[in-house]
């Protein structure tokens, strides 16, 4: 018999056998479930190892920015120019997290240590200690700014009138032919 040939009420059994078998499929399916993750967490134990992961070259690399809030190197600057003698890679992790930088890093003071030797605006004083270099880069706005007022005052040279130099009487030369 096809389903056009059966009658309602044999339909209405159908779906409810039909039911039963899915309620029974996804209750089999929900243990299988927990088993394997019992299984992979063994797997784990033994192995020490998680599941493999995409590799670097694969995932896409996501750089949030700090919007309105300064990055790392910035912080590392102010805590070390408002320090008035070198100081040490501990005092200065402590000293920018205080100054309100955030981390999700599980070590932090390796990422402070690396901005600290890689960056030319620090210099290692002693055995670590640091300090600000004399040398260091400027900012973006601070070299616009001393060119805007290099520019200026160009023109304000420019502007200053020279005095007239005072010259001799023009002498004038005879010739004989």
């Amino acid at each position: 018999m096809t389903v056009k040939e059966k009658s309602i009420s044999e339909l209405q059994q159908i779906l409810i056998i039909k039911k039963k078998n899915l309620a029974e499929l996804n209750g089999k399916k929900k243990s299988l479930k927990a088993q394997l993750a019992r299984v992979e967490l063994d797997i784990k134990k033994l192995t020490g190892t998680k599941k493999r992961r995409v590799s670097k070259k694969a995932r896409p690399k996501v750089r949030r920015k700090r919007a309105g809030r300064k990055n790392l190197p910035q912080m590392i600057a102010a805590v070390l120019s408002k320090a008035k003698s070198p100081m040490s890679l501990k005092a200065i992790t402590a000293a920018v997290l205080k100054a309100g930088y955030t981390t999700s890093s599980a070590n932090f003071s390796n990422i402070v240590s690396q901005v600290l030797y890689t960056k030319k605006e620090f210099k290692k004083i002693s055995r670590g200690k640091f300090n600000i270099s004399k040398s260091a880069p400027r900012s973006k706005k601070a070299t616009l700014k001393a060119k805007r007022t290099v520019k200026s005052t160009r023109r304000k040279k420019k502007a200053v009138k020279k005095p007239a130099l005072q010259t001799a009487t023009p002498v004038t030369v005879s010739r004989k032919s």
